[in-house]
């Protein structure tokens, strides 16, 4: 009998998310029926920007791409009062695997990405319709220190992380450090198990042979006169440390004036970041690719 597997994402493409694509893909390939279901959010700002997007909200759609099969409602969110966020997910959500069962059949699991606010959600769902779900969360903001942590997990979070993560069959997170964190907010301290993500190796096959310690060591800085590029893969947000990273390469290019920075990845930082190579007079060493699928990543 095969497991029929609905992916609940957080937010998945156009959106971001392509990772999420991308192991609903592998988990097919290895004969699993999986189809993904997306509540996707909508704010007022958005749909006032592109009010075409008006008839799309409220409305069930389901779409195939490369063989994977993605169910999708839109959902209204208010832009100035966040806390009605997760109610409003929870209940889209609910309504889409109800219309999901009713089409397709029952899912024997539910797996959802991050709390914030398909775990949430998940947690709705698997109480009302009684499915067991998994949940993995994938967002580092959860790994903060105080009070970094205060300013971008604010404590109305709290109790809808709780739920999330109480209720949930199985906890996945992407790395030891998020494991240990996601603990602190369970009220019955789940056991967190530690994943973290895989690289398609052979799509990201290196065209040189793996370097040494130290040709590593070289390509550090360690070495005048080599040219070395670091590449920065990601969303362009404060949380990922990206004007760190700027700072330190900076430090860096002053001892070795040969190194190049290039990011790829679009994001709220892009702006920040753009003024501050001009202001420490890095146009020349640092680049902008902008958002890439993979084949770009890769060339």
């Amino acid at each position: 009998m095969t497991i029929r597997v609905a992916i609940l994402p957080s937010w998945y493409p156009p959106d971001g998310g392509w990772f999420f694509r991308d192991q609903a893909a592998w988990l097919q390939d290895l004969g699993l029926a999986v189809d993904v279901l997306y509540v996707r959010p909508r704010w007022i700002r958005q749909v006032v920007r592109e009010p075409t997007s008006f008839r799309r909200l409220l409305r069930f759609s389901m779409r195939t791409e490369d063989g994977l099969r993605v169910w999708q409602l839109e959902v209204l969110l208010p832009s100035g009062f966040r806390r009605t966020d997760p109610l409003l997910m929870g209940r889209a959500s609910l309504r889409l695997v109800r219309r999901y069962i009713q089409e397709v059949g029952r899912p024997d699991v539910l797996h959802a990405h991050s709390m914030v606010w398909a775990g949430y959600a998940a947690a709705w769902v698997s109480r009302v319709l009684n499915v067991p779900y998994v949940l993995t969360e994938h967002r580092g903001r959860f790994t903060l220190p105080l009070p970094a942590a205060r300013e971008h997990i604010p404590d109305w979070w709290r109790p809808y992380l709780g739920a999330a993560l109480d209720n949930a069959g199985a906890v996945v997170a992407v790395g030891s450090q998020m494991s240990q964190a996601l603990a602190g907010y369970s009220s019955r301290r789940v056991p967190v198990i530690t994943v973290p993500n895989g690289v398609d190796t052979g799509f990201f096959a290196p065209a040189i042979p793996r370097r040494s310690h130290a040709q590593a060591d070289e390509c550090a800085g360690l070495a005048a006169g080599r040219l070395c590029t670091y590449v920065f893969v990601g969303n362009l947000t404060r949380q990922k440390g990206v004007h760190i990273l700027l700072e330190a390469f900076d430090a860096l290019r002053k001892q070795h004036p040969e190194v190049r920075l290039v990011f790829v990845g679009s994001g709220p930082e892009r702006t920040y970041l753009g003024e501050e190579v001009a202001h420490r007079r890095l146009a020349d060493a640092v680049e902008f690719r902008g958002q890439l699928d993979a084949a770009g990543v890769r060339t």
